[in-house]
């Protein structure tokens, strides 16, 4: 996959190291919005998969809480698959991913990733990190939507999908970005019923942290420094 991996810089940069045959393994897949990329409890041979444009649904995720209610997003430069891949045992897939927007990801297969341990170690090991990384991630994400502050739980859910949706914009983009999620998956996402949300929406609008145009929030660059300090006055 030379020429189609060079579309993708980090990818790109993160795979450099790999050998050229190891390269020519990768596959792109493409999804729309709402189609289906991984089927929950499938025993499909693991396939590892790197976002490189576009945002999905995980569902059926880890949650801090225990339950498995909650989805989440992946974004580009994040990874799905790794532990079913890892698993000394065979492992159902324990969540299902839906493309949220028309989406782009890098497929390798679970044997070929495997055998990076071998051919190439460090990029085998920056998986293993960024992987890592993204599970720490959300999981601060959870500890900051369970604020018993409901505006503030509101904030910090709503400049996570800022950065999420970014993605989806050119590089350097400064115009307002649109979040896809509607007031009743905001609600799932941060414990809330959807009037609650209804409130916290109308609250950052009016400390001038978000804008909404038709039903969608909308947040541009200005307004999410608003918004960040918004968050960080109410979080000391």
């Amino acid at each position: 996959m030379g020429e189609p991996l060079g579309r993708w810089p980090w990818a790109a940069n993160l795979f450099s190291p790999l050998p050229p045959e190891e390269k020519g393994k990768i596959t792109l897949v493409e999804r729309a919005a709402r189609q289906t990329l991984i089927e929950k409890d499938s025993f499909a041979p693991p396939d590892l998969f790197l976002v490189v444009k576009g945002v999905c649904e995980l569902y059926s995720a880890f949650s801090l809480a225990g339950d498995n209610d909650l989805g989440y997003r992946i974004c580009a430069n994040q990874f799905i698959g790794l532990s079913e891949i890892v698993s000394p045992v065979p492992m159902k897939r324990t969540a299902a991913v839906v493309a949220k927007t028309p989406l782009c990801a890098l497929r390798i297969r679970g044997e070929d990733f495997l055998h990076w341990s071998q051919v190439c170690l460090p990029v085998y090991n920056a998986v293993i990190f960024e992987s890592l990384e993204q599970k720490h991630r959300m999981q601060t994400l959870y500890r900051n939507c369970s604020v018993t502050n409901s505006v503030l739980a509101g904030a910090y859910y709503l400049d996570y999908l800022y950065g999420v949706y970014l993605g989806c914009y050119p590089q350097g983009y400064q115009g307002p970005v649109r979040l896809w999620e509607t007031q009743s998956e905001i609600a799932q996402s941060i414990r809330r019923d959807p009037r609650s949300v209804a409130r916290i929406i109308q609250k950052l609008r009016e400390t001038g942290c978000i804008g909404v145009e038709r039903g969608k929030v909308v947040i541009t660059s200005a307004q999410r420094q608003t918004l960040r300090r918004f968050i960080e006055e109410r979080s000391l």
